[in-house]
């Protein structure tokens, strides 16, 4: 869980499909609209959008796909 001060107070168990960074805040609406989408990578306001599953990785280094 994440305190009111953004502190991580237990371990993450699972897997991480993607890494999206924005320089903008987003409110729960606008997570929860596209979180299951797969981004294009110039939406606007994203700075990094890392894809972390096997079909675009295909062996390589993990990229940004923000260009």
């Amino acid at each position: 869980t994440v305190d009111q001060h953004g502190f991580l107070h237990s371990k993450f168990v699972g897997k991480i499909d993607e890494v999206r960074i924005w320089d903008t805040i987003r409110s729960k609406a606008d997570i929860l609209s596209n979180q299951r989408d797969r981004l294009l990578g110039n939406e606007s306001g994203l700075m990094a959008y890392f894809v972390l599953d096997d079909i675009a990785l295909e062996g390589e280094a993990i990229r940004d796909f923000t260009g």
